[in-house]
């Protein structure tokens, strides 16, 4: 990725913002939470032998405060696991780990990588569509009304915190 990213560790969807264009796409952390989830049930390990670990590579430059598990460029990833002194598995467990990881593993098509963003997709368009959470952090929205105009809108539950919220349609 490339350009300014805001983001944080709560939020549902993070922006991307290169030169006047503005995009928004997944948090990562939360994408990658469910690939850790398949490892972690394939390899029939606990939760807490695994990190959620996300990388950029390109030119991304974060604009808002990240979480510690995020990181900007190879190098700081490859010194925070450096850092790592703690051995959670021996080397035998390691290579019957990565013996799993390839025999489970889906052919790397265009197909195969086609139809992975096409599910990701249509979850995310079905998660979007539940007018109860709000569009930023998936928390709970609540009726509210505007002093000024008193208009009624849905506003998140964790205000001020979030600041998500819909039009009453």
């Amino acid at each position: 990725m490339s350009a300014w990213i805001f983001g944080g560790k709560s939020q549902a969807r993070w922006t991307q913002v290169m030169r006047r264009h503005k995009s928004q796409f997944q948090n990562p952390l939360r994408q990658n939470y469910h690939h850790v989830k398949v490892v972690q049930e394939l390899l029939g390990i606990r939760l807490d032998q695994l990190e959620n670990l996300v990388v950029f590579v390109g030119s991304a430059e974060p604009k808002t405060e990240m979480p510690p598990n995020v990181f900007w460029n190879r190098r700081d990833l490859s010194n925070y696991i450096a850092s790592r002194k703690t051995v959670r598995f021996t080397d035998s467990e390691v290579r019957d780990f990565a013996h799993k990881l390839r025999s489970s593993a889906l052919e790397a098509t265009k197909e195969t990588r086609r139809a992975h963003v096409h599910h990701v997709r249509e979850k995310a368009t079905r998660k979007e569509t539940d007018l109860t959470k709000c569009p930023r952090c998936g928390s709970k929205m609540i009726e509210r009304t505007n002093r000024k105009t008193e208009q009624t809108f849905f506003g998140c539950s964790r205000y001020p915190q979030c600041r998500g919220k819909r039009q009453v349609k």
